[in-house]
């Protein structure tokens, strides 16, 4: 088993645990997409040491870290294992708000349909992860570590798109 695949292994378990902790106790949540997203900086520090010395006069925060890893391809929207379920998910708000407008339109206070009539288009499977992620979990990491009142329910989500960005940063040979 490659080293690097081992030590992630190591750092995430606890975080994993905090995880199913929050099933009972809410507020662990944000305490633990903290420490995934802490674990994220530290992954890429760990594979740009390079980087991280050559800007030694600046803080080298998330945000550029992820900008330096898409910039040099090492992480790349198509590498994404979870990319088709997440299209879908974009195509299924998406539809959702056209039948919500639809049924505004007509009048009617409610309206049915069903997941079939969600189509993937080619958009939705070319979205920009990338730079969603770059602009958003930098944001989420500094609400966390400065103080949030904020309790959202995105913490399974987290931990998927840190696994995958790990897991391109370190493929397995």
């Amino acid at each position: 088993m490659n080293l690097y695949l081992m030590m992630w292994q190591f750092i995430l378990r606890p975080q994993k645990n905090l995880y199913l902790y929050a099933w009972f106790v809410y507020r662990f949540y944000p305490v633990a997409e903290q420490h995934v997203l802490v674990s994220l900086e530290f992954a890429l520090r760990e594979r740009f040491p390079d980087f991280v010395k050559e800007q030694a006069d600046h803080v080298v925060g998330l945000k550029k870290l992820l900008k330096y890893a898409i910039e040099n391809d090492h992480l790349k929207n198509e590498f994404f294992s979870t990319r088709e379920r997440w299209a879908w998910k974009r195509a299924e708000r998406r539809h959702s708000v056209e039948m919500m407008e639809k049924m505004k339109a007509s009048g009617l206070n409610q309206i049915e349909y069903s997941d079939s009539d969600v189509l993937v288009t080619q958009e939705d499977l070319d979205s920009d992860w990338l730079g969603t992620f770059q602009e958003t979990i930098p944001e989420i990491r500094n609400r966390h570590a400065h103080g949030s009142p904020d309790l959202r329910p995105t913490v399974r989500h987290t931990f998927e798109t840190v696994t995958e960005l790990i897991n391109q940063l370190y493929p397995r040979k």
